[in-house]
This record gives structure tokens, sequence and C-alpha cells, in this order.
């Protein structure tokens, strides 16, 4: 039950961002997810002031600059390379905030509702992606 309420926290979550972006341009919905990633990211750095050491702090901080590399490649392929970056934070969430040794620094059903966020998040964007590369004729059958 208590996986299942995480999981529901961040389908909730997620449900009005993907509203949202569903009316947004490209360039605009590449700054948003570009720096939600970041943001996603900065919260675990945030989280683990207080908490852990310093050398726990430094990896969650290289966090923070590879989710921001995911930012930047955007230049080159926006929504693919931003996509990419919200498919792999849920392994950060999961492995190593949850059933990792980073499971003390944030509470274990931010990591779950986190990781499912960011999961519909990546296949909107894939999804978004997809449909720049091969747009869709419309086609009248009457």
């Amino acid at each position: 039950m208590f996986f299942v309420s995480a999981a529901l926290i961040g389908i909730i979550a997620v449900i009005p961002a993907i509203m949202w972006a569903r009316h947004q341009r490209t360039a605009i919905l590449v700054k948003a997810a570009g720096w939600g990633l970041i943001a996603a990211a900065s919260i675990y750095v945030i989280a683990a002031l207080g908490r852990a050491d310093g050398l726990w702090k430094i990896i969650e901080l290289m966090g923070v600059g590879a989710f921001g590399c995911c930012y930047w490649l955007a230049n080159k392929r926006p929504l693919w390379a931003l996509a990419w970056g919200w498919a792999l934070h849920p392994v950060w969430d999961i492995f190593l905030h949850y059933l990792g040794p980073g499971n003390y620094i944030i509470p274990a059903w931010y990591s779950i509702a986190c990781a499912v966020f960011d999961v519909f998040v990546a296949a909107y964007l894939f999804w978004r992606d997809y449909q720049q590369r091969h747009p869709v004729d419309v086609v009248r059958l009457w």
C-alpha cells in the first residue's frame, strides 16, 4: 500500500505538468524540462546539506552536473536529450536513494513519487520528440 500511495503522489503531480506541456512550443518546453530536471536533482543536494557528510554532498552535486549536462546537450537535439535525462533520473531516485546507500537523505515515499513522476515526464518527452520527427499528415476519409 505504501508503494501505491507514493506512486499515486507522483501521478497526481505529473498530470498538470503534462497538461501544461501539451500547449507549449518546443523552445519553452525545453527550458521548462531542462530547469525542472536540474531542480529535481537539486532537491537531493538540499536534503543532503543537513543530513550527509562531505563526500555524499559531492555525489549529489555530481548528479546535478550530470543532469545539467542533459540540458546542455539539448542544444543539439532538445527533447531527445532531456527525455533521456528524465528517464535516467529514476535510477538516481530508486537505486541510490530508495534502495541504495543514500536512503537516509530523503524519505522513501519521495523517492518513489519522484521516480514515477520522472518516468511519465520522460515518456511524454520521448513521445513529443517522436511526433516532431515524424509528423502525421491528416488524411480525410470523406
